[in-house]
């Protein structure tokens, strides 16, 4: 067989010769690994913040509210981020670590980690139930952890927190009790001698110790006077598929792209339109509150892209419009692709936070932007329900039922 290796293909070598060196030089800033200096703190930064969300959010508190238990853990991890406890590289692979976890699901549902290696080597790790975590040869092999209820804890064998080729498939090995538990008690002596003590003490003793002043320092009420930026925070589909984009004041959030209402704005991953979507805005911080305060206002808004107009979208099948969560039923916006829109075929979705609190009526607003896929709702469905109220000359089906206006106060 003759092998012959064309000019491209030797040109592209070339290049690659000269590239990589420069590429492999370069400050590698990823979290845990690497070569900049920044990567000597994250194990302890990551220890410290585990000690934190396990004592904020204590895994059996959570039993059957997963939605909750995943909230508390982002609120933790982002005032981390904030706060400089955590650096912004380590927080989607923390959050993912803590995300695979059996906490907040139901105890009767038995789950538990499951390690799965197919046959070309890969290696994963998902929370499923005792009975689904079963081998299939030929394909893969699974093994049950259930000593444990975090992907990292029962898998995670070089302590990169991803559960990936390096490491084994197996199941870490629980740490063994100590002999300290069975060492045999020593006997004390009972503490007579200072029963026999106080029959020496004159009984004036006990009068005069009722004299001492009590320390009346500690009634003095402390006054708060906190002042500082909301932190917005938002949460796409945490239930199913988690999306966190990094927001203001979040170093990573300079990889949005300018936000406004016609462009920009944080980017989604694509959201399925045949499924309920749900931001989830509720971690969101006002740095200028105090205890009693008042907490922020929301307020939702959705935009066409340039192409089909700047109006804002409404729809019955949307609801949250002024509350920390957005709901968006399935087939409440019809996909643009294939659609006048062109080439832009992302929804914006603008959020404006405001500070109630006496003195500090601050706003700051914050873009996403997503393709929504999917749907059964079409361009001109939804025009027609929106304009008139009904599709040709019947009503709206049920289908399109969704593009009708939104009834919610505002």
């Amino acid at each position: 067989m003759n092998l012959r290796i064309s000019r491209v293909t030797l040109g592209i070598l070339a290049s690659l010769a000269v590239i990589a060196p420069r590429a492999w030089g370069k400050t590698d800033a990823t979290c845990l690994t690497g070569n900049d200096p920044a990567v000597i703190n994250d194990a302890s930064q990551i220890a410290a913040l585990r000690g934190v969300v396990e004592a904020a959010c204590p895994c059996d508190v959570f039993d059957g509210k997963r939605r909750d238990y995943v909230r508390c853990v982002t609120r933790e991890i982002h005032d981390a981020v904030a706060g400089g406890g955590l650096r912004a590289r380590c927080k989607s692979r923390v959050t993912r670590a803590f995300r695979q976890s059996s906490c907040g699901r139901k105890s009767e549902l038995h789950m538990l980690p499951c390690i799965q290696t197919s046959a070309a080597g890969k290696v994963r790790c998902r929370i499923l139930k005792t009975e689904a975590c079963l081998s299939k040869p030929g394909r893969y092999e699974r093994v049950a952890c259930s000593e444990y209820v975090n992907c990292v804890d029962a898998g995670d064998d070089n302590g990169d927190y991803i559960i990936d080729r390096f490491d084994s498939g197996a199941c870490i090995a629980t740490p063994t009790p100590t002999s300290s538990s069975t060492a045999t008690p020593t006997t004390t002596p009972t503490p007579t001698a200072t029963v026999t003590a106080t029959d020496t003490l004159p009984p004036t003793a006990t009068t005069t110790a009722t004299d001492i002043p009590t320390p009346t320092a500690t009634v003095t009420a402390t006054v708060c006077q906190n002042s500082g930026i909301i932190i917005p925070h938002v949460d796409v589909n945490t239930d199913d598929d988690l999306q966190s984009p990094p927001l203001p004041p979040d170093p990573a959030a300079s990889l949005c792209r300018p936000q406004t209402n016609l462009a920009g704005g944080c980017a989604l991953n694509p959201l399925d339109g045949s499924v309920t979507n749900v931001f989830d805005a509720r971690a969101t911080i006002d740095q200028s509150m105090c205890p009693g305060d008042p907490p922020p206002s929301y307020h939702w808004e959705i935009f066409r892209p340039p192409g089909l107009g700047s109006s804002v979208y409404t729809s019955s099948g949307i609801s949250g419009y002024d509350g920390p969560v957005l709901t968006i039923l399935p087939s409440s916006l019809p996909a643009l692709q294939g659609t006048t829109a062109g080439q832009d075929v992302f929804w914006r979705v603008g959020l404006t936070i405001t500070s109630n609190v006496p003195g500090h009526y601050e706003s700051t607003q914050v873009f996403f932007r997503f393709d929504y896929q999917q749907s059964v709702l079409t361009l001109t469905m939804s025009t027609d329900c929106q304009r008139i109220g009904h599709l040709q000359d019947p009503e709206c089906t049920i289908e399109a039922i969704n593009g009708l206006p939104a009834n919610e106060p505002t």
